[in-house]
């Protein structure tokens, strides 16, 4: 590969000044490509973890994009409330999914996920209680078919069962979020 040095007679200002550009140029792009390795390393284990409290997180997505979240089960869990993720379009043009799986880190489809909550517009997808336990990690896929912008969040939530002829008083304030279970007079 470096062999003209032979060629310019005894190693001549030239032929070294061509040998170190040469030698530069490879060098750099190694580390170009080290660069990129370690890049593209990151990107595939870095998530965004979520907080279950409802904060809020807006990010944008390019053409058939993914982000990628995780959300951890407190360790206080009580076993009873319900873990909801929330993913909203942030303009009209916009509309995410979600792919979330306790296994797989990064669901992308209904095949590789637990839970698919993909209609237009804001989808919401509820984890029951029975599927939590304190410390368990979700994974959270968020896909967009085309650019769009969202924003995401998790909380844990008490579901409230209603019951057919009976007055219910609920009190919900801004930004707060709560679950209705509708009991069927004829469920067992």
């Amino acid at each position: 590969k470096y062999k003209f040095m032979s060629s310019f007679k005894n190693g001549s200002v030239l032929g070294r000044q061509l040998l170190n550009t040469r030698l530069m140029n490879d060098l750099l792009l190694a580390l170009f490509v080290i660069g990129m390795l370690l890049l593209s390393t990151n990107a595939q284990t870095n998530f965004v973890p979520l907080k279950t409290d409802g904060s809020v997180t807006e990010n944008y997505l390019d053409e058939k994009g993914f982000h990628y979240y995780r959300v951890k089960i407190p360790d206080d869990f009580n076993g009873k409330d319900d873990l909801v993720v929330s993913i909203a379009p942030l303009d009209s043009k916009s509309d995410p999914d979600l792919h979330i799986s306790s296994s797989n880190q990064k669901p992308t489809s209904m095949q590789d996920s637990e839970y698919n909550c993909a209609m237009i517009g804001e989808d919401l997808c509820t984890i029951p209680a029975s599927d939590l336990s304190a410390g368990k990690t979700f994974y959270i896929g968020a896909k967009c078919y085309k650019k769009c912008s969202y924003s995401i969040s998790a909380s844990i939530i008490r579901e409230l069962a209603l019951f057919s002829r009976k007055d219910y008083k609920v009190k919900v304030t801004a930004g707060e979020k709560k679950i209705f279970k509708y009991v069927s007079p004829d469920a067992p």
